[in-house]
């Protein structure tokens, strides 16, 4: 199953720790939870079909591949060699780790799962990570997150 997301991808963030009241706590910056709340809500769209209809019993044991395309900036990155942006095709991006990109994928995954589609028994865990693939968009193209999930055997 592929999913594209229309969302501008991210890397999962650091959790913020803070002081209040004279108790430690964490908590994870207010951008990236809207934002996970976004790529939720389409999962979510994207899966409620699907679920109801049980073919995606395979989730407890599949494979997850991302594939995202960051936004093209207005100038050239470090790094690139000015043909190369120039002649405006997809170049390979790497301001934020694969593995963080995965995560930010992850979560908001098992939020459209756990917490608004309610799945109870499903946890990242279970999936095998497959390949992360970060991009800068090519010329005229917009930014986003394609998701393939696939039944591995024996599942």
């Amino acid at each position: 199953m592929i999913i594209t997301l229309p969302i501008e991808p991210t890397g999962c963030p650091r959790p913020r720790a803070v002081i209040r009241g004279g108790h430690a706590g964490v908590y994870m910056p207010s951008e990236y939870l809207e934002w996970q709340g976004r790529c939720a809500l389409a999962f979510m769209q994207c899966l409620a079909a699907p679920l109801r209809e049980g073919r995606l019993d395979w989730l407890k044991g599949g494979r997850i591949s991302v594939e995202a395309v960051f936004p093209r900036t207005a100038t050239k990155p470090k790094g690139v060699e000015t043909p190369q942006w120039k002649a405006g095709g997809r170049l390979r991006f790497r301001r934020f780790d694969a593995d963080n990109v995965c995560k930010a994928v992850l979560d908001a995954l098992q939020v459209a799962l756990c917490e608004r589609l309610l799945i109870v028994d499903w946890d990242d865990d279970c999936m095998e990570i497959g390949s992360v693939d970060r991009w800068y968009a090519a010329a005229g193209e917009g930014p986003s997150i394609r998701v393939t999930l696939e039944k591995l055997e024996g599942t």
